[in-house]
Formats: C-alpha cells, structure tokens, sequence
C-alpha cells in the first residue's frame, strides 16, 4: 500500500522531471532550430522560397514552444508547490520570460515575415530573417539556461 507521503514524493518527482522535460524539448527544439534549420535555409535555398519555408516552420512550431514553454514553468510551479523549493520555478523563470521576450521583441518581425505583401526576394526579407534568428538564439539561450537549472536541481535532490 502506498502511503499520503510516497504518493506526495511520486507528484513532486514527476513535476520536477515533468519541467526539465518541457525545458529540454524547448530548448532542443530552438538550438536546432538556430543551429541547423535556419542556417540551412538561408544557405540552400532562394530567399523567396528561404521566406516561404519559415513560414510553415514558424506556423507549426510557434504552439509547441508555446505549450513547453508553459507547461515548463506550470510543472515547475507544481514541484514548488510539492515541497521542492521555489528554486524549481527560479529555474524555470528563464524558459518562462521566452514568452513576454517574443512578444516584445520578435513578434513584430513574425508579422512582417508573415505579411502576405512583403516582398520575399527583397533585402528586407533577408535582413528580418537575419535579425529573426539573431533574436531567437535568446530564445535559445534562456532555454538552456532553464533546462541546465532544472536538471542541476533533480541532480542535487
């Protein structure tokens, strides 16, 4: 029989696993984003077609890093509140801040690459794709950061 204790460590370890999960697959997720498919793009393909292809990228990849972002900092908040210690959502608070960090600093480039009437062989294209990715790689940064706390963290306990 499993005791009210046991069943509280079993919640508590899983939500700490749970957040450096999210972390992991989000950040995983942005390195090879920056690392290998954007460098790809820009190298290998005409810039309309560069300009085309991150559109279906962004489209499909914007609600997963939205859910590992959110779901990190919820599951971190949820081993918080298990008895972990605040530094679980401390942690998690990098992972977290990707979220206000896009809106004010990457959606507005998001928008211009996704205007239907940008004109995708211009230089303009190609610098918002170029400053996109420079932003991104903060993105990234902040996701490791979390992922490499989180795991730190589950070492230590």
């Amino acid at each position: 029989m499993v005791d009210a204790r046991s069943n509280e460590e079993i919640v508590r370890t899983a939500c700490e696993i749970g957040a450096a999960m999210c972390a992991g697959l989000f950040s995983g997720a942005a390195l090879y984003v920056n690392a290998v498919e954007h460098p790809s793009r820009m190298i290998t393909l005409p810039l309309p077609a560069a300009v085309e292809q991150w559109r279906d990228s962004y489209k499909r990849a914007a609600r997963m890093q939205v859910g590992f972002a959110a779901g990190g900092l919820a599951l971190a908040g949820c081993a918080t509140a298990a008895g972990s210690g605040n530094e679980y959502v401390l942690a998690a608070l990098p992972l977290a801040s990707c979220l206000p960090y896009t809106l004010a600093f990457l959606m507005n480039i998001n928008h211009q690459l996704l205007d239907q009437d940008l004109d995708t062989a211009s230089t303009k294209a190609k610098e918002l794709l170029q400053t996109w990715n420079k932003r991104h790689a903060v993105r990234t940064a902040c996701g490791l950061a979390s992922f490499a706390a989180l795991l730190y963290l589950r070492e230590k306990n």
